[in-house]
């Protein structure tokens, strides 16, 4: 989330930091301990165990949240009611020269 904040805001370096950063902590863990929780949940696959796709997690949610960050070029038209009118105006209207200058 503290990622997320920072990309929401338009800084994508420090975005990625904190999530290459969070990566490496997951990642130098040692969840062996957890393992035991196996023996409980036997029947449930392993990915349903965090500890075996913590680092994973981490990661797509940076490509995601990195992605969504991005900024795209876009066009912005903009038309007064007016305009709007004359152009559609029994759907073959045309834009008069003095509406096209303004």
């Amino acid at each position: 989330m503290h990622a997320v904040s920072f990309a929401a805001v338009g800084d994508i370096i420090l975005a990625e930091k904190i999530y290459n950063d969070a990566y490496e902590k997951i990642a130098s863990l040692d969840f062996s301990a957890l393992a035991t929780i196996r023996y409980i949940h036997s029947d449930a696959p392993e990915s349903d165990f965090f500890y075996t796709t913590a680092a994973q997690i981490i990661e797509n949610e940076k490509n995601i949240c990195l992605e969504k960050a991005k900024p795209y070029d876009y066009i912005e038209l903009l038309f007064t009611g007016e305009e709007l009118m004359e152009v559609m105006e029994n759907g073959k209207g045309t834009v008069s020269e003095e509406a096209a200058r303004s």
